[in-house]
């Protein structure tokens, strides 16, 4: 439970933070918060995937999975905050 906690207390700020200086959305909060927290999900269950086929299927220690979640989630997550969160707030702005 403490675990749980640990993840959802700072969801909501985590949000609000991202979406005002990181991504600087100007859309509606509640789409943007729904596509955030089904990120999360898929983020939570394919670590748990990654994990489970590093340890189970490839027979390898468990700091390789863990190894991998490291690199896989934070980079994965950036990825989908800009083309599928906050896409619409996403442009190039090239200086004059």
């Amino acid at each position: 439970m403490a675990s749980m906690a640990d993840y959802l207390v700072p969801m909501p700020i985590n949000f609000f933070a991202d979406r005002t200086f990181a991504f600087q959305s100007r859309e509606r909060a509640w789409a943007d918060a729904l596509l955030f927290v089904a990120l999360h999900i898929f983020n939570v269950v394919a670590a748990a995937l990654a994990m489970a086929t590093s340890i189970k299927a490839l027979g390898l220690h468990y700091a390789f999975g863990i190894v991998g979640v490291i690199v896989y989630v934070p980079l994965t997550n950036f990825i989908l905050m800009n083309l599928w969160v906050f896409h619409h707030s996403c442009s190039i702005k090239v200086p004059e």
